[in-house]
């Protein structure tokens, strides 16, 4: 393969670039796959901030059904986290492209002294 170290390119999902196909991606675990001639690659993309940011329903605002993080412009990609009055985690949920995505998990306290 090329070495992409200082190039840059667009890539649409399922489009092609230079001879490179763009087969998926995962934002939420930060990488794509790629096939250039017969051989598929796994490249991690590059941010400067957190592939999967956590934040609170604070940090969070709604626009016409899209979801933001406060201050920016983008949807919101990453998980929002809800606690408890006592601070434990309650509730999180994953948003792609300010929609929520996958699976909401509901934390529960339990209350009683026994293991199960």
């Amino acid at each position: 393969m090329d070495s992409l170290e200082n190039r840059s390119f667009w890539l649409q999902e399922g489009g092609r670039s230079r001879g490179y196909e763009l087969l998926d991606m995962d934002y939420l675990g930060g990488f794509v796959r790629i096939r250039k001639n017969d051989q598929t690659f796994i490249v991690n993309l590059k941010s400067r901030a957190s592939v999967n940011p956590k934040v609170t329903k604070d940090e969070l605002k709604k626009h016409h059904e899209i979801v933001y993080r406060e201050g920016d412009e983008k949807p919101f990609a990453g998980t929002e986290i809800r606690c408890h009055k006592d601070g434990s985690k309650r509730l999180e949920t994953p948003y792609v492209d300010g929609k929520r995505h996958g699976t909401e998990v509901e934390l529960s306290v339990s209350l009683s002294s026994n293991p199960a």
